[in-house]
């Protein structure tokens, strides 16, 4: 999670810890030839997401976005609405927190 929302506390707090431990761990195994990627997908469709509103990514295209990162490289793939996000957290991490907290 790059910035919390209010309607998921213990899922922003869990997305949160996997962010902490996947940069720990693409630190811990550098030189090592494994490469650690982390995904940081939008609300993709799923049975999970079924009846939570209609701007949601299909599955097959959130899949190819990860492989297309993983073939690069990438340390993160920022897929879909994510790399909006992503991008005013750059510039701003207090806007990107007050544009979430609403979801």
């Amino acid at each position: 999670t790059i910035a919390p929302r209010a309607g998921g506390p213990v899922y922003c707090a869990t997305k949160a810890a996997l962010r902490s431990y996947t940069q720990a761990l693409r630190a811990q195994l550098k030189g090592t030839g494994i490469h650690v990627l982390e995904a940081l997908p939008p609300v993709v469709e799923t049975k999970l997401t079924a009846g939570r509103g209609s701007a949601k990514m299909p599955a097959a295209e959130c899949a190819r976005q990860i492989v297309a990162a993983m073939e690069r490289g990438a340390d993160e793939a920022n897929i879909g609405m994510v790399k909006l996000l992503q991008a005013v957290h750059s510039i701003s991490p207090a806007l990107a927190r007050s544009i979430m907290i609403r979801f």
